[in-house]
């Protein structure tokens, strides 16, 4: 970190265990109309390998049935093709 910048406010006990959490993100090419006027800004979007479980006990922070959100710890193939089925597809096709 840089001298003017403030230390990060982490709510987990150790540092030694900050959950890491890949992301699949998405772009193209721009494209242009006749006018070279940008229809089209070749960003797609950024899609996190994330699942969101209830909680199994109650703790200080959360009673138990709250929604956390965990990372998916095993990236698979399996993974990556229903996340662009299911998430990069509708979006390039709102695009």
């Amino acid at each position: 970190m840089l001298q003017y910048e403030d230390d990060l406010i982490r709510s987990c006990v150790s540092k030694n265990f900050l959950p890491k959490v890949m992301c699949l993100t998405a772009v193209a090419r721009p494209r242009f109309d006749s006018h070279r006027n940008v229809t089209f800004d070749r960003k797609i979007g950024v899609f996190p390998f994330i699942i969101k479980v209830p909680a199994k006990r109650t703790s200080v922070n959360r009673v138990a049935g709250t929604m956390e959100t965990k990372p998916i710890l095993s990236v698979t193939r399996a993974i990556i093709r229903s996340f662009y089925i299911n998430k990069v597809l509708p979006f390039i096709m709102d695009k």
